[in-house]
């Protein structure tokens, strides 16, 4: 008789063999959170400051359709 694997377990034996594969960041995952929580600032201030200049050329644009 042959024994069938169900879907979930594969995905489970697929999991562990990337955390595996990844220890490093498990075994520092708060200076991991932090570069990431940095990273993301940076970005964020990038596209609010992007936004921001869209926004002023929307106004501007919209003003002289007003004229």
């Amino acid at each position: 008789m042959r024994f069938i694997e169900p879907k979930w377990l594969y995905n489970m034996d697929i999991i562990d063999k990337h955390l595996q594969k990844n220890e490093n960041w498990l075994q520092y995952p708060d200076k991991k959170a932090e570069q990431w929580e940095m990273e993301i600032g940076n970005w964020n201030e990038a596209f609010l400051k992007q936004m921001a200049q869209i926004e002023n050329a929307l106004l501007e644009i919209g003003a002289k359709l007003e004229e």
